[in-house]
């Protein structure tokens, strides 16, 4: 099983259907034109993440009337299709949110906690100096216990609005159908890739022949799209029990 080496931010910049205002307290930068409130639109939305295909699936969500955490979940599933050498299932996040109505700045800790063997000398090598940094990322001993799908349904069970099922489907629907590997997953599963890819990672990302994947390639990932059915079916607790959660700890 994979390495969990995935970190993530959820990087999602929205001005949700709620509408946002001006906000007199806030100081006048050189050059900015402060509109009055009669000059803006409520229900105009902004999605920002590595990805045209995260921003997407945001703006798919924001559409069907989701709120800006339902579109979040929506850009960190995607994300981890289309970007998994950054984001995953299994990474951590935090997340601030801002709700327009009220002014109220919210935030929630999903990072990673150590594991329960973790001890101050795992970094150390047998002479008590510390561990190269490659080494130590890739010798499974920098896995943490995911935390961002967990963060994630509790913003969601807080401030959604949509179904927590149907927030998946647009990155169920495009590991089924497949997607253009771009060059910045091309770039990490190259020989200059800063962290040179495992055999079990060439294998996953692959083409039909065995080759490595290149630029434009047409990558399905069936494996990814079942996990995320599990996820959306059950909840945050298939991650962490069960036949997903066993087959990471294998």
């Amino acid at each position: 099983m994979l390495n969990i080496q995935l970190r993530l931010l959820v990087a999602c910049a929205l001005l949700a259907s709620c509408g946002p205002r001006a906000d007199a307290r806030l100081p006048a930068f050189p050059g900015f034109h402060r509109h009055a409130k009669a000059d803006l639109h409520h229900g105009l939305a902004l999605v920002a993440a590595a990805n045209p295909m995260a921003v997407d699936a945001g703006l798919e969500i924001l559409k069907k009337g989701g709120k800006a955490v339902d579109a979040a979940v929506a850009v960190q599933a995607m994300l981890g299709l289309v970007e998994p050498q950054s984001s995953g299932v299994g990474g951590g996040a935090f997340l601030m949110y801002y709700e327009a109505s009220t002014g109220v700045v919210s935030a929630i800790d999903g990072r990673e906690k150590a594991p329960a063997g973790a001890t101050p000398d795992m970094f150390l090598d047998e002479h008590g100096k510390p561990l190269p940094f490659v080494q130590a990322v890739r010798s499974g001993r920098s896995t943490g216990v995911p935390g961002a799908i967990a963060m994630l349904s509790a913003a969601h069970a807080r401030l959604g609005a949509r179904p927590w099922r149907e927030l998946f489907q647009p990155a169920i629907r495009a590991a089924t159908q497949g997607f253009r590997v771009t060059p910045r997953l091309a770039s990490f599963l190259g020989e200059g890739s800063p962290f040179p890819p495992t055999n079990e990672i060439r294998t996953m990302f692959s083409r039909p022949d065995g080759a490595t994947l290149h630029v434009g390639d047409l990558f399905r990932n069936p494996e990814y799209a079942r996990t995320l059915e599990r996820i959306a079916k059950e909840g945050p607790r298939a991650l962490y029990e069960g036949p997903i959660a066993e087959q990471i700890v294998e």
